[in-house]
């Protein structure tokens, strides 16, 4: 009998890869490719996270946490090589160990918009989870990040509940 590895850790585990070890162009500096020069970047993030509501939703099977989250994606100056739209993704981790959880990610459009993250259903004693909310763009830098705990997330979504 055979076992085969679950998809998600070996996605994340290839993608730490990739971040963990650049291109010679980008680890210089440079712009990651070749011909065409370098690329000059603004030190200010051209895509930020502007609004963060967590509520509590109810759908066929009851009650979820979810969190929408409002970014405003400018990145419009670079080069074409680089102007790929920005990653905007919720990543779970255990925060007792710092183990890899569940990812989510979605590839933002130009200008405002809010992207809803599933965290689950709203239990009293949640487990110990981390959430991690980051933009980042295609050449790898990160314009913005956001962490919160499960728990904490919970609690907020169950405080913006109407009075019945």
């Amino acid at each position: 009998m055979r076992s085969r590895p679950a998809l998600g850790p070996v996605l994340a585990a290839t993608a730490a890869l990739l971040v963990a070890f650049p291109s010679p162009a980008l680890a210089k500096g440079g712009g990651g490719g070749g011909g065409g020069g370098g690329v000059v970047i603004d030190s200010a993030p051209c895509a930020t996270i502007n609004s963060w509501t967590p509520s509590v939703q109810t759908n066929t099977l009851g009650p979820l946490v979810v969190v929408d989250v409002g970014v405003f994606n400018g990145c419009a100056q670079e080069r074409v090589d680089l102007q790929k739209t920005p990653l905007v993704a919720m990543t779970t981790t255990d925060t007792a160990t710092g183990a890899f959880v569940s990812s989510s990610g979605i590839m933002s459009s130009y200008g405002q918009f809010t992207y809803r993250f599933y965290a689950g259903a709203p239990t009293a004693t949640p487990p110990g989870r981390t959430l991690t909310l980051t933009v980042t763009k295609a050449n790898g830098q990160q314009e913005d990040i956001r962490t919160t705990t499960l728990a904490a997330l919970i609690q907020a979504a169950l405080a913006n509940q109407p009075v019945a």
